[in-house]
């Protein structure tokens, strides 16, 4: 026999091929599944979109978490603690110490002074509502609220290095007048400095659980 033809494409390859010069096939191996031509019957296809190697974790009813309740509080002391502080900082800026700190030509003048009390104002004005609606999203177990929970980190974290820097900077512009009172200040504005340090602390702690916790994340999840 000098040919032979390919049992899958027809084609008539030399007797020597091993394989087929169209298609492939292995002239030597059987053409057609075993079941055909004997009367037997198909075995079923598996369906590959059923595979799973790990068993699914099962959250239950998607209650909030311990770290999802004490977050919560967390916000809610910003609502609570945000609107006094609006309060004092508005109050400051009518009393002659402003205009004291912040003229030039005054002897207790500080130029760092007014960007940290305009940086502490605006962000007072931006995170009061910021906080009531990440409350509301987080108790509407909203998915919306994981995008949103890291802006708002992101930005009280940016704040607070800020912050820091700019107390910093106050701090030593009052210990340089040589005056006992700014030196009092100055002390209380290093103590303020610590807050900060605090502040980015808690806030990396809180980035940290929402972006690695699968239970606090699943609770979000449709």
């Amino acid at each position: 026999m000098s040919s032979i033809k390919c049992p899958n494409c027809g084609l008539i390859n030399f007797a020597s091929a091993e394989a087929c010069k169209r298609c492939k096939q292995t002239l030597d191996a059987p053409a057609y599944p075993y079941w055909q031509g004997n009367n037997a019957v198909a075995p079923p296809e598996p369906d590959w979109s059923k595979l799973q190697t790990e068993p699914a974790a099962d959250y239950g009813d998607r209650s909030h978490t311990v770290g999802n309740i004490l977050f919560a509080i967390y916000l809610g002391l910003h609502v609570l603690v945000l609107p006094l502080a609006l309060i004092a900082i508005s109050w400051m800026m009518s009393q002659e110490a402003w205009e004291l700190l912040t003229t030039s030509n005054s002897r207790l003048y500080l130029p760092s002074f007014a960007p940290l009390y305009y940086l502490t104002l605006l962000v007072i004005v931006i995170y009061l509502p910021a906080s009531v609606i990440l409350m509301v999203r987080l108790l509407q177990k909203s998915e919306t609220f994981l995008t949103w929970v890291v802006i708002y980190l992101l930005g009280e974290f940016v704040y607070a290095l800020i912050q820091g820097v700019l107390m910093w900077g106050v701090s030593g512009e009052m210990n340089g007048k040589h005056i006992p009172q700014l030196e009092a200040a100055a002390t209380q504005m290093q103590g303020g400095i610590g807050t900060c340090v605090i502040s980015i602390l808690i806030t990396f702690v809180w980035f940290r659980y929402f972006n690695s916790s699968e239970r606090a994340r699943a609770v979000f999840s449709c």
